[in-house]
């Protein structure tokens, strides 16, 4: 879109936080969420097919201290009923081929992938070291070539990243040096797919390469020491990219100098998850704490105002934001699911 024509569009960020906050509460009835179910589970990952939004699936986080495993969901009919697919390990990412919607990947720990919509999975970890410690943290795919997928560890001793050509088949080791705090985060430019970038665990950095993974380099979002959890690429300008982390962080240089985005949010705020709806709307995730809230942000008002329902619980890093294919709905996982109309 034109820098002139910009003024005619409201542009929103949409912040799901866990802190007291201190932003301005919209009219009542302006926005509202509805219940879809698994309200006994914590949903950590939805996704939602390309070709038909009523087909949603929704993975949920593990309780050690209940005995409780997570469970990957599939739905058929926009999140009326569901069907447990898998049981066991707790899922941070679900990826669905957007060539062949039957082709499917999670992360329950490991890799698992799916060649007929869910029905059955098989593990696809040959080259990945995985331990009770090391889990599978992030994935991704990339937008141009779907065979080629990404795949970021983490635990309590670090991580790396890995790389695959065919389809999860073999991966290999790559950045071994550079991400040895472990990848949280992956995001690959959509124009430029040579264009990576990852967020690491502990000393909270932001590396990039621009050789598919070959080498990376510090962008300027550097030892934070903060996870960085998330990170979204403006697929109509590469070069905007917004980070999640304490706050919000946009560079528009390609990362070299970024700038806080998050004047106006509460004070202590995880941004874990963002999303892009359109030219006109953003939206991220952010927990610190057990209760929950969603904002929406005007450039053109410049203010944070809250359209979440009050009670909307959010998982302390554990929550998921997504946006149906047709750009009708936005879906939120915290205890259970959530969805709302954009329309």
């Amino acid at each position: 879109m034109k820098k002139g024509m910009i003024i005619y569009f409201l542009l929103l960020v949409l912040i799901i936080v866990n802190c007291k906050d201190h932003s301005v509460e919209p009219p009542p009835g302006i926005e509202e969420w509805k219940l879809l179910g698994l309200e006994n589970e914590t949903v950590t990952a939805i996704a939602v097919n390309p070709i038909n939004p009523k087909i949603i699936y929704a993975g949920t986080m593990y309780d050690y201290s209940a005995g409780k495993s997570g469970k990957l969901f599939k739905s058929t009919d926009a999140g009326t009923t569901w069907d447990t697919l898998v049981i066991g390990g707790g899922y941070r990412n679900i990826l669905i081929d957007p060539l062949n919607h039957n082709i499917m990947y999670a992360s329950p720990g490991g890799i698992i992938k799916s060649e007929d919509g869910g029905q059955t999975w098989k593990p696809i970890i040959n080259g990945i070291y995985l331990d009770p410690e090391t889990r599978v943290q992030s994935l991704a795919m990339n937008p141009k070539n779907p065979n080629v997928l990404y795949a970021g560890t983490g635990g309590f001793y670090g991580g790396t990243m890995y790389k695959s050509y065919d389809s999860g088949l073999h991966w290999n080791e790559i950045g071994r040096d550079s991400l040895r705090d472990g990848v949280v985060s992956i995001a690959i430019d959509p124009i430029d797919t040579n264009n990576v970038y990852a967020g690491t665990a502990f000393r909270g950095i932001l590396w990039k390469s621009t050789d598919a993974g070959t080498t990376w380099f510090r962008t300027g979002l550097g030892e934070t020491g903060l996870l960085i959890h998330d990170i979204l690429i403006n697929p109509d300008q590469p070069s905007t990219v917004y980070a999640g982390l304490r706050g919000i962080f946009k560079t528009e240089d390609g990362g070299m100098n970024w700038e806080n985005f998050s004047q106006g949010l509460p004070t202590i705020c995880d941004v874990v998850k963002i999303q892009k709806y359109s030219s006109s709307r953003i939206f991220l995730v952010g927990t610190s704490g057990n209760d929950g809230g969603i904002y929406e942000y005007s450039f053109l008002q410049n203010q944070w105002m809250r359209i979440g329902i009050n009670n909307l619980h959010v998982s302390y890093y554990y929550s998921d934001l997504k946006i149906s294919s047709d750009h009708d709905k936005i879906y939120f996982g915290g205890k259970g699911i959530y969805v709302m109309s954009l329309k």
